[in-house]
């Protein structure tokens, strides 16, 4: 299992738990409408520039794997 080090909280995020993280912000955010310095606070990060570019990231790797899918279904 890969594990990421996270120097604020002194322990390893695996990549399931980075994911459901990003996915809680991104929920938070979107659906909840959140801000993200709340979102930030609410998850222990010191800014909400970090919280923004983790829920860029997340919403490209989702949009990444809707065109892997969307490829896929054009092969068959």
């Amino acid at each position: 299992m890969k594990c990421r080090w996270h120097s604020n909280s002194g322990r390893r995020f695996t990549e399931g738990e980075l994911y459901e993280r990003a996915k809680l912000m991104y929920q938070k955010y979107t659906i909840e409408g959140k801000t993200l310095e709340h979102i930030a606070r609410i998850f222990g990060l010191k800014s909400r520039e970090r919280v923004r570019q983790i829920i860029e990231d997340f919403e490209n790797k989702q949009k990444q794997l809707t065109i892997r899918l969307d490829k896929d279904k054009i092969k068959e």
